[in-house]
């Protein structure tokens, strides 16, 4: 029987889709949802045979826009690390940012550069396909390879830079370290509402913990049904 170890517990493959006698303490992750990963695997295989044009579309724009503009020269992929499941892992991006503006921040850091989210609300500091591929979080694509990989999952809450998780976890903040990442999750999906968006990881937190196979599977489609409602309307996630 194949065994899964975290933080020295074991699980079996049956803790997975059965309620244990002994349910893990609740600051260790909880064991992965063997369904629900295999929903993760047979949807990001099917995407990334189905969006393999608009990948290699946007590439070669990337590319042609290398050419022409110098200052948009730079590594097609961003990577930044991220933690999920309480394990840190490598995030992939279609680099949005000038890679000038990447390097003139990180030497402003002292040479570790935690995340580049604040840069990217700056439109200067942005590539021309890159006001694009944000507005409709499509330089989140490549981060299918990081679900097929087993780092995170479709629906969950977002990887957050390692520094940012070690400073929750000195203040006993482990909710981030309990299930997978997502690709997006309950707050995403309400962005832009009056709902309160500090319990809402909590929430979901709380249905893969509970809930049955199935069930924690129909909601995690209504949650993608709401993200793709906030993508149409271009408010990103």
């Amino acid at each position: 029987m194949m065994k899964i170890c975290t933080r020295g517990r074991k699980y079996s493959v049956d803790d997975m889709t059965t309620p244990s006698d002994e349910p893990p303490p609740a600051d260790e992750p909880l064991p992965v949802r063997r369904m629900k990963r295999l929903f993760d695997i047979l949807l990001a295989l099917s995407l990334l045979l189905s969006l393999a044009p608009l990948l290699l579309l946007i590439v070669s724009v990337m590319l042609l826009e290398q050419c022409c503009a110098r200052a948009s020269r730079g590594p097609i992929l961003y990577r930044e690390n991220r933690m999920s499941h309480g394990r840190p892992f490598t995030i992939l991006k279609f680099r949005i940012i000038r890679q000038t503006v990447i390097d003139a921040a990180r030497v402003d850091a002292g040479g570790t550069l935690n995340s580049i989210k604040e840069l990217e609300h700056v439109e200067d500091n942005l590539t021309g396909y890159g006001r694009v591929l944000k507005k409709y979080y499509l330089d989140e694509l490549p981060q299918l390879v990081n679900i097929l990989a087993g780092h995170m999952s479709f629906v969950g809450p977002r990887p957050w830079p390692v520094e940012d998780y070690q400073r929750q976890v000195k203040r006993d903040i482990i909710t981030r370290s309990l299930v997978p990442s997502g690709l997006t999750g309950l707050v995403q999906s309400f962005k832009g509402s009056r709902s309160d968006l500090d319990s809402l990881d909590q929430t979901y937190i709380e249905a893969y913990r509970t809930r049955s196979p199935l069930g924690l599977l129909w909601f995690d489609f209504t949650i993608m049904l709401r993200s793709v409602r906030v993508l149409w309307q271009a408010k990103g996630l």
